[in-house]
């Protein structure tokens, strides 16, 4: 479903774990093209903590490559909490080049990223006319990316006013954000993403879920031995 990673983000940089969403249609409603308004809606309902059912919490205990036409992301140990990285490269598409480094939590989700809006490259626009989607498109809720590494708005192709210089590569990391809350635990880890997107993302997510899943079938055979 299109756009789903953003509220997926802005639930898990909110440090929510157990909520149930509804919706109708193929795509998220588009909003402001970032996970700003999800956060905005969220906080207005309110949090209720859940004391019977702890958070599932999950420390990577080995290194995870994958790489898929040129993309990369892995994904290493660390148990300090979870830092995203992501090298934003389109090779000849885009001149553009960004980096960004973001050690996650509520705070750094909400004033560093959460407001950071979709994008395509202006070259990849038609493919989403042809899949009929994209069609709650504003000037204001998403821009292009040029080959000649500048932005513009989507439908009359003027200069884009951006808010962050960077806020493409801060996109990505929102969008990897979303795609990291399928594992539906806290990760502590620290990942980098090299022109990587929601493929690899996903992949990322899935062999994240196998390692806990058989590290916690290690931990029930050993404790049937004990």
């Amino acid at each position: 479903m299109e756009g789903i990673e953003h509220i997926m983000a802005a639930v898990s940089g909110l440090g929510i774990d157990n909520v149930l969403v509804e919706i109708t249609g193929k795509e998220m409603p588009a909003g402001d093209g970032s996970s700003l308004v999800f956060v905005q809606l969220i906080r207005e309902a309110g949090v209720v903590e859940h004391k019977e059912a702890p958070r599932q919490i999950f420390t990577l205990y080995r290194t995870i490559t994958l790489e898929n036409d040129g993309a990369r992301i892995t994904a290493v140990p660390y148990d300090k909490g979870l830092e995203l990285s992501y090298h934003m490269d389109f090779g000849d598409r885009s001149v553009l080049r960004q980096s960004y480094t973001l050690p996650l939590n509520e705070e750094t989700f909400s004033q560093q990223i959460s407001s950071a809006r979709t994008f395509s490259l202006s070259s990849g626009v038609g493919e989403f006319i042809k899949l009929g989607l994209g069609k709650g498109v504003t000037e204001e809720n998403c821009f292009l990316i040029n080959e000649d590494g500048t932005a513009s708005t989507p439908i009359n192709k003027k200069r884009a006013s951006l808010r962050f210089a960077d806020e493409g590569v801060r996109h990505k990391l929102l969008d990897m954000v979303g795609d990291l809350y399928l594992t539906g635990m806290e990760l502590r880890a620290r990942v980098t993403g090299t022109r990587s997107g929601h493929l690899l993302n996903v992949l990322l997510a899935k062999k994240i879920v196998e390692l806990a899943e058989a590290e916690s079938s290690l931990s029930r055979i050993a404790d049937a031995k004990v």
